[in-house]
């Protein structure tokens, strides 16, 4: 059996977490180990942050870059803990940063870039947003096309977030997406 922290060894780990259904929703993270804990990061509005202030339940397991976990592997339990405070952000960016040193800046980087460039829902904009760059949905191809063991599969997956991303243009949160099955 895995101990959690010998997972901070692993270059990817799935980070699974559940919906108010209890359906698991699994992601591959980048993982690193401070003191005697695991630290990810992930935006503060994002769907793993939402669902672990309902559930701070989540388990791990070694995977590949595109969140494929080997056969047999059984994955490790564990309770999430999140931390938004500045001190503990830096901190945790820091921790990522040694794991993953040319990776992380590179990564990081563009995420900044893109959080900077997207554009707000509706219901938050007002007239001075005019002429702010157009809202754009990104579809990572060959992470969606990884996930989906058929084209039938991939079209609706394509489907899904597409809405998903049209419902918080709209000002619907993950939750409300949840609640309709586009989370």
């Amino acid at each position: 059996m895995t101990s959690l922290l010998s997972l901070s060894d692993a270059r990817f780990v799935s980070l699974t977490t559940f919906r108010r259904s209890g359906e698991p929703v699994s992601t591959p993270v980048w993982i690193g180990r401070d003191g005697e804990a695991l630290v990810v990061l992930t935006p503060a509005g994002s769907g793993k942050v939402r669902r672990l202030r309902r559930d701070p339940r989540v388990e791990l397991a070694p995977c590949g870059r595109f969140g494929r976990v080997e056969d047999g592997v059984a994955p490790v339990a564990g309770t999430a803990d999140v931390r938004e405070a500045p001190a503990d952000v830096e901190r945790a960016r820091a921790t990522i940063r040694r794991h993953y040193p040319i990776e992380s800046r590179v990564v990081l980087g563009i995420e900044r870039l893109i959080e900077r460039l997207r554009g707000r829902p509706r219901t938050e904009r007002s007239v001075m947003d005019s002429g702010a760059m157009r809202d754009v949905i990104y579809i990572f191809q060959e992470d969606i096309e990884l996930a989906s063991n058929s084209e039938e599969e991939l079209v609706k997956q394509v489907r899904v977030t597409v809405l998903h991303e049209i419902g918080h243009h709209f000002g619907l949160d993950e939750d409300d997406l949840d609640e309709l099955g586009y989370g």
